[in-house]
């Protein structure tokens, strides 16, 4: 130890505590990076159940109709007053339709659609 610099650390123990600093920060960053990559792996619709699609259908048409809801709500009725109805029509539609081809939405919304073609074409049989 020198009398003038106590506070001064050995150059041999200092570059030591360095480069454990560097292991264990390289460590860390190895281990955050494995954590990062199991998260990323992303979840599609053929990982679920069948349980887990129908309640997850169930929630994603309650969130797509809340949507609609809220789109419908925001509309503003001075810009509407200075179009035809059938603008009024077409911007209803267009954000209808943008709202159920949003990229969360669009699968459950192809759903929702062969329900619907279904229905239709066992009612036209029946008839």
């Amino acid at each position: 130890m020198n009398v003038s610099r106590p506070f001064v650390l050995d150059p041999q123990a200092k570059s030591q505590k360095q480069k454990e600093l560097i292991d264990t920060e390289n460590k860390l960053i190895n281990k955050f990076n494995e954590d990062s990559e199991e998260e990323a792996v992303s979840r599609t619709i053929l990982d679920d159940s069948i349980n887990d699609i129908f309640d997850n259908y169930s929630k994603r048409m309650a969130i797509i109709v809340e949507d609609v809801v809220k789109a419908m709500n925001a509309y503003e009725a001075d810009n509407a007053r200075r179009h035809s109805y059938i603008g009024i029509i077409m911007n209803m539609v267009s954000t209808i339709f943008e709202v159920l081809t949003r990229k969360d939405n669009i699968i459950y919304s192809g759903f929702t659609m062969i329900f619907i073609s279904i229905f239709v074409y066992y009612l036209f049989i029946s008839s």
